[in-house]
């Protein structure tokens, strides 16, 4: 019940949570807590505004968290999401931890090479630059691979 009621009120709050100091870190925990349909929601409830996703980015404590949202939803929703980034990209790009996580966005959605940081194509499945899973639907979920990626 309490869980519940935690997972509710950082739904009902992500606006105010995500552009927080700390709710890069508050987000991430939640997501990774939270049952598996309590993941989508809170990670709708972030996504909905492409402002509080990208303001998360640029934080060294939110860029790995907000990858974890996008990795959290439907692919529909994660193409939308990012078409809502484009707008936020000059605010991305400024800083370190955002630049990370838009050449992370081609990897996740599987575009391969990021066109404005010259990545390379990763099938891996464990990014150890953010500890966060990547998502590949070509490789068995039973040999976890690990990315060698520098950004």
């Amino acid at each position: 019940e309490q869980k519940y009621q935690l997972v509710r009120c950082i739904e009902q709050n992500a606006a105010r949570i995500g552009l927080s100091a700390a709710g890069g870190s508050i987000i991430g925990t939640a997501l990774t807590h939270a049952a598996p349909k309590d993941m989508v929601w809170i990670a709708r409830a972030v996504a909905q505004d492409p402002q509080i996703l990208a303001a998360m980015a640029r934080t060294k404590e939110g860029h790995a968290s907000a990858l974890l949202v996008l990795q959290t939803l439907p692919r529909r929703e994660q193409e939308r999401t990012c078409a809502g980034l484009s707008q936020c990209l000059d605010k991305l790009k400024a800083s370190k931890f955002g630049r990370k996580f838009v050449a992370r966005i081609y990897i996740v959605l599987g575009q391969g090479q990021c066109p404005a940081f010259d990545l390379p194509e990763c099938t891996r499945r464990v990014c150890t630059d953010f500890d966060v899973e990547v998502r590949d639907p070509g490789l068995s979920s039973d040999s976890p691979q690990l990315c060698s990626h520098t950004v």
